[in-house]
């Protein structure tokens, strides 16, 4: 098994690879194509692993982090192209599972009033799983991961809610045990985040833009770099309210 999963994580980083040639030669429906793969098998990676542990009864266990945090990078890169390529199901679908992935990595779960003594300290640094040798994700980056991650699904539910309206189950993301792969990966294309939990696709898609606005505006306070994401975030929040018609 632990063969197995090895193999699963050096693909998904391959297939990023591969994906981003594909883009930077311009052919943006293979290039989708291989993202889907990446994120899949990234996720089977974290899926099976964990389960192996499990089974195995080991007493300490992975910290798959820095995995959950490469699947919502992956995602945030990899959707506007598998969109582009004209799959908006997919795009939809894999957007959740990066939105599910992101906050599972976020030290700050989401909390804006967490961000500030989260980053006040010397928070720890993840490996980077990611092509090439980079250096290592520190906490604020995976907090405006997190905040990226939902203004990037706002933005899809509010451009394509006839696409959306078709999700049935939905899961409210949580540090749980994973199941058999394909039943884990539909929980995680159902993701809902706990602060969405009973709300329609509106007020849903409303609460997702708002709070990567609110997320970026705190992580500015503390850290002033963040200020041109902060701008965009307000911009990408204006675009979501005036498609939905609240602009």
């Amino acid at each position: 098994m632990a063969r197995d999963t090895t193999r699963h994580l050096t693909e998904a980083l391959d297939a990023w690879q591969r994906a981003r040639d594909l883009r930077e030669a311009g052919r943006t429906t293979r290039a989708g194509m291989v993202y889907q793969r990446g994120i899949n098998a990234f996720l089977l990676h974290r899926t099976l692993l964990r389960r192996a542990e499990n089974a195995a009864g080991s007493a300490s266990r992975t910290d798959l982090t820095p995995v959950l945090f490469a699947l919502g990078a992956l995602t945030r890169e990899g959707v506007p192209v598998i969109e582009a390529a004209r799959s908006r199901r997919f795009a939809t679908l894999h957007a959740r599972t990066g939105l599910a992935a992101a906050h599972l990595a976020d030290p700050s779960r989401g909390v804006s009033e967490s961000i500030g003594p989260t980053l006040s300290g010397a928070p720890e640094q993840l490996p980077r799983v990611a092509p090439g040798d980079e250096a290592p994700v520190p906490a604020d980056e995976r907090i405006a991961g997190a905040a990226s991650s939902r203004l990037l699904m706002a933005r899809l539910m509010a451009d394509y809610p006839a696409v959306l309206a078709r999700e049935k189950r939905r899961w409210t993301v949580a540090d749980e045990e994973p199941l058999p792969f394909v039943r884990e990966r539909r929980r995680f294309r159902g993701a809902v985040l706990p602060g969405c939990v009973g709300l329609d696709h509106r007020a849903e898609t409303r609460r997702l833009a708002s709070d990567g606005v609110r997320i970026y505006t705190e992580l500015t306070r503390v850290l002033p770099v963040y200020r041109p994401a902060l701008d965009r975030a307000k911009e990408d929040l204006a675009a979501v309210l005036a498609r939905l018609g609240d602009g």
